[in-house]
């Protein structure tokens, strides 16, 4: 398996499969990261370095589940009743 490298996409955000991590700086001068998930918030923190191995934790474990399952290990599936919403309400 290849590693992945984070790669610097500007100065406040740096990126790997998918996964983003931005620095924002608080009024107080303090730098706070937040971790994303394309373009869903994960995670909140202050230091960089955790949120980096939380990525690399769920990217191992989406690896493991593959394309097909969820978070819960289920499978996907699409909606069983594909009518439009005015034919489901009556």
């Amino acid at each position: 398996m290849t590693q992945n490298k984070w790669k610097k996409i500007s100065n406040f955000c740096i990126e790997r499969n998918n996964y983003y991590i931005s620095r924002y700086n608080l009024a107080d001068g303090a730098n706070r990261y937040v971790l994303w998930d394309g373009n869903k918030m994960i995670k909140i923190h202050d230091d960089a370095k955790v949120l980096k191995d939380e990525a690399e934790r769920l990217d191992s474990k989406s690896a493991k589940l593959g394309q097909s399952d969820d978070l819960f290990g289920r499978t996907n599936q699409r909606w069983k009743n594909t009518t439009s919403y005015d034919q489901r309400k009556g």
